[in-house]
Parts: structure tokens; C-alpha cells; sequence
């Protein structure tokens, strides 16, 4: 885990957690008391805040290190390609070979690179999100002191300064998974174009492999 999912992680951990907690005394509550102050429609615009807040900040884990996963597979791809490329055997394949070898290769490298963009898009979203995801945090704390007085005019402000719920925020997680996805689905076709080409290079290495299954 990288140090940025690292800083996610303990960063999510925390916000679901105060998040929970004070689902929970929300629910515990007396909800007669609460619509006796006039609280209940702030208390339910909260608890449907602190829903968003929890499931946003898991699903953002998730997309980040499916993200981290799906690059870290493309670097691994785009080191095969080298290494066949560089291997001696090439120069051992018989012309028609070797030029579907090159072929294979060159398509394999040339989809790698065209998912820089996708990528990129993809981090960039979820950063915007993370930080999003960090004004949480005073949220629940304002919310929480609010609370606890029996402030209802306070509480309403709270949670309206606070632009929680964020629905562009899911959908920009929904993006960014979607686009990690996609790229997973190029490195498939790259795998096995990079397989079509190890089994011209090293025939006897599938072989055996194929052997010990």
C-alpha cells in the first residue's frame, strides 16, 4: 500500500468511525423530544449526510487501490513487451515470425500507451475527491457540539455550510471506477497479445507451463 492510500485508509477510518458514532446517537435519540425542538428534519438531512460520508469514503479507498492495482499491472505489461523485445531469440525466428512478434508487440505497447489519459483522469478524480472527503471531518465535529446543546437553528446551519450531500461526489466515483475498469479491459487484450508473441519467442516455456497444469 502506497503512502497515499495509507493516508486514505487512516483518514477513512476515522470519518466512518465519528460518522458512525454519531449515527448512532442520532438514532438512539428520543424522537419525540427531537420533533418537540423541531430537530427532526435536520436530524434526518444529517443522518442522510453521515450515510453519503461513510459509503464515499469506503468507495474511495476501493477505487484508489483498484486504481494503484491496475497501474501497477501496467507497468508490469510494459516491462514484458522490453524484455521480449530486447530477448535474443528474436533474432533466431524466422522472418514472417518475427514481424508478427514486432506487430503483436507494437500494438500491445502502443494500447499501453493510450491509457496514460484514462489513468490520469482517474487519479485526478479521486484526489478532488479525497479532499472533498476531508471536510467531513469538521461536519461531523460542528454537528456533534450542535447536537449535543439541543441547537436545532445551528445544526441546520451546519449541515447546509457544509454542502453535504455531495451527489457530484459519487458520480465522480462512479467515473473513475468506470475508467479504471476500461483500462483493465485493454490490459487484458495486452496480456494476451503479449502471450501470442512469448509463444513465438519461447515456445518450449508455454509448453512446459501448459505441461504442468
Amino acid at each position: 500500500m502506497t503512502t497515499p492510500e495509507r493516508l486514505l485508509a487512516i483518514a477513512g477510518v476515522t470519518v466512518v468511525a465519528s460518522a458512525a458514532l454519531l449515527v448512532a446517537y442520532l438514532r438512539q435519540s428520543n424522537p419525540a423530544d427531537a420533533q418537540a425542538r423541531g430537530c427532526d428534519a435536520q436530524r434526518a438531512q444529517l443522518s442522510q449526510t453521515l450515510d453519503q460520508v461513510r459509503f464515499s469514503t469506503s468507495a474511495a479507498h476501493a477505487a484508489s487501490t483498484a486504481l494503484h492495482d491496475t497501474a501497477a499491472i501496467r507497468t508490469k505489461y510494459a516491462d514484458m513487451i522490453v524484455a521480449l523485445r530486447r530477448s535474443r531469440d528474436v533474432a533466431h525466428l524466422s522472418a514472417s515470425t518475427s514481424e508478427r512478434v514486432r506487430n503483436d508487440l507494437a500494438q500491445a505497447s502502443w494500447i499501453l500507451d493510450s491509457q496514460d489519459e484514462p489513468l490520469h483522469h482517474a487519479a485526478a478524480l479521486l484526489g478532488e475527491d479525497e479532499r472533498q472527503l476531508t471536510t467531513a471531518m469538521p461536519l461531523i465535529a460542528e454537528a456533534s457540539a450542535d447536537i449535543r446543546e439541543d441547537d436545532c437553528p445551528a445544526l441546520s446551519l451546519t449541515v447546509s455550510r457544509s454542502g453535504w450531500p455531495k451527489d457530484r461526489l459519487i458520480l465522480e466515483l462512479s467515473e473513475a471506477s468506470r475508467l479504471s475498469a476500461d483500462v483493465n479491459d485493454k490490459l487484458e487484450t495486452v496480456l494476451g497479445l503479449i502471450l501470442d508473441a512469448q509463444n513465438a519467442v519461447h515456445p518450449e516455456t508455454v509448453a512446459t507451463q501448459q505441461s504442468g497444469r
